[in-house]
């Protein structure tokens, strides 16, 4: 598994798109990291708690071993 979103920034304001970027990024996390409820996709859902070595494969790990020249 490897950490993904379908954004894609089409021109315009490469603040605000970055902004949009990585609030998707911090809300993904939350809900891959936390056990807490939260509002993800519309819904109130509860988060997933996984483990912090499962979350470094998740979003880094695996893609530096699939990735070939993806930097550290």
């Amino acid at each position: 598994i490897i950490y993904g979103t379908d954004f894609s920034y089409r021109g315009g304001d490469e603040t605000s798109a970055a902004r949009v970027m990585n609030a998707r990024h911090e809300l993904d996390w939350t809900f891959f990291a936390s056990e807490e409820p939260m509002e993800y996709e519309g819904r109130t859902t509860l988060g997933l708690g996984l483990p912090e070595p499962i979350l470094q494969k998740i979003f880094r790990e695996n893609a530096l071993k699939w990735l070939p020249g993806l930097n550290a």
